[in-house]
């Protein structure tokens, strides 16, 4: 139980709440100022909470000490890329609040904070900002910093969705016989397959099957390190078209020339046979031929989006794209591309009105057609026609 202690000082009395932790029995003394209510009102409050099992004194800790600590227990949890992804956010987080003591941090400055993220950066970026909040207060919790959570309640900013940057078939044309020659299996590959950067960087000879004109996707690159793929459905075969396996086998020959070694049995490599980073490869291969095409600058990703939005303009299925992508779920494929079937539905229509109209009339046509051929008379009128 608690109990309050009165002690008098030069500037008058104060009080004191005493009571035991209820996990390390430490004696705990708490100061209430210099009114014996505002004591009582702390004594009644901190034995309501030990009745309750909820009273835990929180331990001292700055908001800056706790993100370092939140990052290094994420580093064997997550891939480097997405740890990396993590570390602007948190420093947005601790360059207002990193000297701050972390209890008393309170629910609305993080609310100023979210609204200051709403007006420097994109809703993506400032909700993605505030989910790492919420997750790095949540974990001072679990440890015994934070008794709530103060940006629990504040919402995250809605704001349109970014429109997906692709290029025409056309575009992608020029774009491949842009590419040098040494590097055009690569380019080509990325923009008749729709792997993302990591798999085809990653991707082995072991995995490819030019007989078949299939590769599976087995492993992705990332940094230096090669991880399995992050979902089952990224786990996956992909068909090559002809034209690509065709490349894949002079690529392969070349490769086999040129190359003293190739330890990881790489399909792509530097010229040194080791494996390609991701920056040089948008940069020294993707924009210098984009330059040399005349055309726009797009991101090594925008490949990815235009191999989809080919499948969707050809009339293929979601279900086809999300299996062809390797997406997790065809919910996913739907909202990242749900806006390019808009022109699909069109075409839907009319396919629907021929099935049941212009079908039926030419079967009628044909069948008036026979009759009168058989000598019955003037060819029939069809009514309504």
């Amino acid at each position: 139980m608690a109990h309050i202690v009165k002690r008098e000082t030069t500037k008058g009395a104060s009080y004191h709440v005493v009571y035991r932790d209820p996990e390390t029995r430490k004696e705990i003394w708490k100061s209430a100022g210099h009114r014996w209510k505002d004591a009582n009102a702390m004594k009644v409050k901190i034995e309501r909470d030990q009745h309750e099992g909820v009273h835990v004194e929180l331990k001292e800790i700055t908001l800056g000490e706790l993100a370092d600590k939140w990052l290094k227990e994420r580093e064997g949890q997550v891939r480097p890329k997405v740890l990396a992804s993590y570390r602007p956010h948190v420093e947005r987080l601790t360059d207002g609040f990193g000297k701050r003591k972390v209890k008393t941090i309170r629910p609305e400055e993080i609310s100023e904070f979210a609204a200051g993220l709403n007006a420097g950066l994109a809703p993506a970026t400032a909700g993605r900002c505030l989910t790492i909040t919420k997750n790095i207060f949540e974990t001072a919790i679990e440890w015994g910093y934070l008794g709530r959570n103060p940006a629990r309640y504040v919402r995250k900013p809605k704001g349109s969705k970014t429109e997906l940057d692709y290029l025409e078939p056309a575009e992608i044309k020029h774009l491949i016989e842009a590419t040098e020659e040494r590097h055009r299996c690569l380019i080509m590959f990325a923009c008749l397959t729709g792997c993302r950067q990591s798999e085809i960087l990653g991707l082995s000879w072991d995995c490819v099957d030019l007989s078949a004109g299939r590769v599976n996707i087995r492993q992705v690159l990332q940094g230096s390190r090669f991880f399995p793929p992050k979902t089952e459905n990224s786990r996956r075969a992909v068909d090559l078209p002809g034209v690509l396996v065709e490349e894949l086998k002079q690529h392969q020959v070349r490769q086999a020339i040129e190359l003293d070694r190739n330890p990881h049995n790489l399909v792509f490599t530097n010229p040194a046979g080791m494996h390609m980073q991701s920056k040089t490869v948008t940069q020294q291969i993707l924009y210098p031929a984009l330059r040399r095409a005349e055309l726009r600058t797009v991101g090594f990703h925008s490949l990815r989006h235009t191999y989809a939005s080919m499948l969707i303009a050809q009339g293929e299925s979601i279900k086809t794209v999300q299996t062809l992508l390797g997406h997790a779920n065809a919910s996913m494929t739907l909202n990242t591309y749900g806006h390019l079937l808009e022109g699909q539905t069109r075409k839907a229509i009319v396919r629907l009105e021929n099935s049941l109209f212009r079908d039926s009339e030419q079967a009628i046509s044909a069948g008036a057609t026979n009759e009168w051929s058989k000598g019955a008379g003037a060819k029939p009128t069809i009514p309504g026609l």
